[in-house]
């Protein structure tokens, strides 16, 4: 790993992303309280946007960190996702009693394995069943220490292998899929960024102008095909999106407060959710307009969320230097 793959635009868009989240459920819980019509109040899915830029991001760090230790890897990611998502899910457990919603627990919802089902649980939870699915299966591949270039067709065959199964399911191997979620639609966001960092040095050639240029093509296309989630549109997307994030990865300079938005994201995009839950049930009958309380559950959201994404992201890193006390300081943060 080079010093040029600390890539803090990496880190930029992760920030990004929860934003979008954001923005949409803030939305959500604005139609809940006021029995608006979604439509009328989030006409764009900002929230599917913001996901699978996380997963294609995912996608690309988990395949800079290839070359770790399959041990080191494994622990790295457990130390990630875990300890706090099991901190949210117990404090939006208890947001959720206080305010009378429903809420729920089973083992399986806690160790975010794959199932058909989950219980009523206020917090996005299945995009990080994802992830952890992501994460075991790169474990397995990377263990077998095979070259980057069988890496690459391996990468090739799965996205192929999703395309295919979206023709005899119908697009239902959405956000539950089970068992079935190796070939889930979602994935080929795992997959198009996984491919980027395997061919990060040919795919760098092109400028950031480049990139860019194809993003807002592939953007511009969009409409054209079925709406989203269907797996042409999805195809186009993860375009765009591995686009820009190579963008992303040629721009040196970026403001502070864009990276650590991101390194705020993952707390941000935990508890965001409860957060809004409980300010939408203490607003809803004080603010003037829809619009108004569309905008105070933003700022709720980003104004508690952030300051707690930070200290989630402080405690990771200490978790980190405890657990890999030789090894921590040898992957980038936004590598990780």
């Amino acid at each position: 790993m080079t010093s040029a793959q600390y890539f803090l635009g990496v880190s930029a868009l992760r920030g990004f992303a929860a934003l979008l989240v954001v923005v949409q459920h803030a939305g959500y819980f604005v139609t809940m309280a006021t029995r608006t019509a979604y439509t009328e109040v989030i006409k764009v899915d900002f929230g599917l946007i913001g996901v699978v830029m996380f997963f294609t991001i995912s996608g690309f760090v988990i395949g800079l960190n290839r070359h770790l230790p399959s041990l080191e890897f494994a622990i790295r990611r457990a130390v990630r996702i875990y300890p706090a998502f099991w901190i949210a899910y117990a404090l939006s457990t208890l947001a959720a009693i206080a305010i009378g919603q429903p809420t729920g627990f089973k083992w399986y919802a806690a160790l975010l394995l794959p199932s058909f089902g989950y219980p009523i649980m206020q917090l996005p939870v299945w995009t990080l069943v994802f992830e952890v699915f992501f994460y075991m299966l790169a474990t397995i591949v990377f263990g077998l220490r095979l070259s980057d270039r069988v890496l690459t067709w391996i990468v090739f065959f799965w996205f192929l292998a999703i395309l295919g199964a979206s023709t005899y399911t119908g697009g239902k191997l959405l956000a539950m899929p089970g068992g079935l979620i190796p070939l889930a639609q979602y994935n080929l966001f795992f997959a198009l960024g996984l491919f980027c960092a395997l061919k990060i040095d040919l795919l760098s050639r092109a400028s950031a102008a480049q990139c860019l240029g194809v993003a807002v093509v592939a953007f511009l296309l969009l409409p054209l095909f079925p709406p989203l989630p269907h797996i042409v549109a999805l195809v186009v997307l993860g375009i765009a999106l591995s686009a820009i994030l190579i963008a992303a990865t040629q721009i040196d300079e970026w403001p502070r407060f864009a990276v650590r938005l991101g390194d705020a994201s993952y707390g941000l995009f935990l508890v965001h959710f409860a957060i809004m839950m409980v300010a939408a049930d203490i607003l809803a009958a004080s603010v003037p307009s829809v619009w108004w309380l569309f905008a105070a559950l933003i700022a709720t959201g980003l104004v508690i969320g952030i300051p707690l994404g930070l200290a989630e992201f402080a405690m990771h890193r200490v978790a980190l230097r405890w657990l890999l006390p030789q090894r921590s300081a040898r992957v980038p943060s936004v590598a990780r």
